[in-house]
């Protein structure tokens, strides 16, 4: 799941929205797993 989250960040840019979007998950979904897991969107 982590390595999903970090391509969907790498494919959009650090665009939130659009990677939730990508992934199929809300935007609050996808900022508390971003937490979890330590990431920042410019990773």
């Amino acid at each position: 799941e982590e390595a999903g989250i970090r391509a969907a960040l790498e494919e959009t840019d650090g665009v939130r929205t659009r990677a939730a979007e990508l992934l199929g998950m809300s935007r609050t979904t996808l900022w508390r797993k971003m937490k979890e897991y330590g990431l920042q969107p410019d990773q």
